[in-house]
């Protein structure tokens, strides 16, 4: 296999300065990685159950799946990151669309399901440097016909401008499944698509797999 000659650095600086005016529509699996430090609090114990208590030392977000990918292409220096996708009415999916948005990635195209759905969070306590095991939010969620509708319109409003657009799909029951994957490539049409899937890369027929 022959192995091609790596790019050099102007050409490299060019291509990073040409993404600004670039426009991305990011659509899939939008959720949080949440990092919980813990310690046991020595000589206490809950009152109801009688066992040790496990406190919180340190807590952090950072985006996961489809919102990794929309807060990279902003590091980059894409300018206009456009996210759609659907989150649940709960807080993990208020401070998602919160810190999108103050990173410049418009939101709009994000849709609230109220029942139904928890917004994806994989949950990973860790322990003198240990990671423990992991507790994940949207597992169990079921995409309504609406909320999938309200999802095509959104994307297809935000395909102005013909912009490139990423398809992320992480999670096995997600918002992008064998059953309305065709609908999304079919309105994409024409434009620049890749494909990250985990569960179903030979449903995006025509796009560029990653």
């Amino acid at each position: 296999m022959k192995i091609a000659a790596p790019l050099p650095p102007d050409q490299i600086a060019a291509m990073l300065r040409s993404l600004t005016d670039v426009s991305v529509v990011v659509v899939g699996d939008f959720g949080f990685d949440a990092y919980l430090h813990l310690e046991t609090l020595p000589g206490e114990t809950s009152q109801e159950t009688g066992r040790p208590i496990e406190a919180v030392r340190r807590f952090a977000y950072d985006p996961a799946g489809a919102a990794n990918v929309a807060v990279n292409l902003v590091a980059l220096g894409v300018r206009d990151v456009r996210a759609v996708g659907v989150v649940g009415d709960d807080l993990h999916g208020r401070e998602l669309v919160r810190a999108l948005g103050m990173r410049g990635i418009d939101t709009s195209g994000f849709v609230t399901q109220t029942g139904g759905w928890q917004t994806v969070v994989y949950a990973k306590p860790h322990r003198d440097g240990i990671e423990g095991t992991r507790i994940d939010f949207g597992e169990f969620n079921e995409l309504g016909a609406e909320t999938n509708a309200e999802m095509l319109r959104r994307f297809r409003e935000a395909l102005r401008g013909e912009p490139a657009v990423i398809f992320n799909q992480q999670v096995r029951r997600g918002v992008l499944e064998p059953s309305n994957i065709v609908d999304f490539v079919g309105a994409a049409a024409g434009a620049v698509t890749i494909a990250d899937s985990r569960h179903h890369a030979r449903a995006f027929d025509g796009c560029r797999l990653s």
